[in-house]
């Protein structure tokens, strides 16, 4: 049984809109922590080995992504569900915010399958484009996002901005941001007006539905803007690759592997085309992949 119970009304928001934001969930003690172990990270203050903690995005000079920090978990992405930072590691089992999660998407246990603490600082060319979280994932499965600002957030230092009702528009076609980055901006011309700013106090929490559109415009602000992402499905689910499993046959196929991983066949197809994923066709025309491209393929593109 949750000891925190999410009203019904919020939960009804957060269907019709595709986000819900809730006060007074997080202490201050816990967002000092936060923040001094994210920039730690950074620094070389604390072990940083199981991490990627540096620019998201330098696939160019002029890529944006080089002007946006991240913090993430380097095992996440490769079916590692552990999290080797005792702040980070504690906050990712936050009692209330896995229960908000599960009772927002209705089942009876959650996993987070990513962990991203976002940094920007002051004078830096750092909007984050327009984007769906979903383009990216193809889950085919309702998935949801925990956005914690650690500092005041404002429009002033880039605070995330929420299309609503955008969740209801299924997954739109993106292309790539400026700069050949790594990042993706919805390709349909959108009317920025129609966005609502995250505006909460500190210790507060914004949940959005995989399908919302999302994005911050760059920070304008005096000082860095940290905030601080966590993805919650089903256990197991799209990032959980370890769960084929080294019981399973050298050789999967492809049915299996989208069963398996809970992702669409579309992702899967366009990694096959551009060669990230090699695979195996037998004359009878069945697709499979062997173990072995699939760690490799996870090493390299996660």
């Amino acid at each position: 049984m949750d000891s925190y119970k999410v009203a019904q009304s919020k939960i009804d928001f957060f269907y019709e809109n595709g986000y819900v934001f809730f006060n007074d969930i997080i202490d201050r003690k816990t967002i000092n922590e936060l923040i001094d172990h994210i920039e730690g990270l950074l620094t070389g203050k604390y072990d940083s080995s199981e991490f990627h903690a540096g620019p998201a995005s330098t696939q160019t000079d002029k890529d944006i992504g080089k002007y946006i920090l991240q913090v993430t978990p380097a095992g996440f992405n490769k079916g590692v569900k552990r999290i080797e930072d005792p702040a980070l590691n504690k906050i990712s089992k936050h009692p209330v915010i896995n229960s908000i999660a599960k009772q927002l998407l209705n089942i009876p246990e959650v996993g987070i399958f990513q962990q991203q603490a976002l940094i920007k600082d002051p004078g830096f060319e750092n909007n984050t484009p327009w984007h769906q979280d979903d383009f990216y994932w193809r889950s085919k499965q309702t998935a949801i996002t925990c956005w914690t600002p650690l500092q005041g957030c404002n429009i002033e230092n880039g605070t995330m901005y929420l299309y609503p009702k955008s969740h209801k528009l299924g997954v739109l076609e993106h292309i790539k941001a400026k700069g050949d980055s790594l990042f993706h901006v919805v390709k349909k011309q959108l009317n920025e007006s129609n966005f609502i700013p995250v505006d909460i106090e500190l210790g507060g929490v914004s949940f959005h539905h995989a399908q919302t559109i999302h994005g911050a415009f760059i920070n304008n602000g005096n000082q860095r803007r940290i905030a601080l992402a966590q993805h919650y499905s089903k256990p197991k689910s799209w990032f959980g690759w370890n769960s084929i499993g080294a019981e399973l046959n050298p050789l999967i196929t492809k049915k299996q592997f989208i069963k398996t991983q809970n992702i669409s066949s579309s992702s899967v197809n366009r990694w096959m085309n551009n060669g990230s994923l090699n695979y195996v066709k037998k004359p009878n025309g069945r697709v499979f992949f062997r173990r072995k491209d699939i760690d490799r393929f996870i090493n390299k593109h996660w």
